[in-house]
């Protein structure tokens, strides 16, 4: 038997075709794959968006916080993370700094209210916050001075993000 190529059959004729082919089929399913995945991408946000509101602590600190794996994909939910950054619980806080951060650059309406998280009573807020504003990178120009206030009162981690922050 001879040695199959993508390019031969069994019977060793060539046939220029087949690849092309292949390469269309494989190239189609791929494609209906990633759509797939991106609706359920956008079902997922959608869903977690909502889940903001609960009234249990635990189940909005993990939805910010699960916002944040989906990157810039969940820039939607940018406003309401923002409104999150005011929530009581330091938890849920803490996590939508963290999704904000995540989210990066197309965070960057977000740069007001992560300046006023670096005040924050609770130093992961604070850590967080600094680590997004420099994720979100030339957006977050007008926090320089803050995050200059900030290295002093920071733990060390803070200081990290705030130095990474400022470049």
């Amino acid at each position: 038997m001879k040695k199959m190529g993508l390019c031969h059959l069994n019977s060793g004729i060539r046939h220029l075709y087949l690849p092309q082919k292949l390469l269309i089929v494989f190239h189609l399913m791929f494609c209906m794959c990633m759509i797939t995945v991106a609706q359920q991408d956008e079902s997922q946000i959608k869903f977690l968006m909502r889940q903001l509101d609960d009234e249990d602590v635990a189940v909005r600190s993990k939805a910010a916080k699960a916002l944040g794996s989906f990157g810039y994909k969940a820039q939607v939910a940018v406003p309401l993370l923002i409104g999150s950054l005011n929530d009581e619980s330091r938890y849920v806080r803490r996590n939508a700094a963290f999704a904000l951060g995540r989210i990066g650059g197309d965070a960057g309406e977000s740069v007001p209210a992560l300046i006023t998280a670096l005040g924050d009573g609770d130093w992961t807020v604070r850590l967080n916050a600094t680590s997004a504003l420099g994720s979100i990178g030339q957006s977050a120009k007008a926090a320089v001075p803050f995050l200059i206030n900030v290295v002093d009162e920071l733990k060390w981690e803070g200081r990290v993000n705030a130095g990474k922050a400022l470049g």
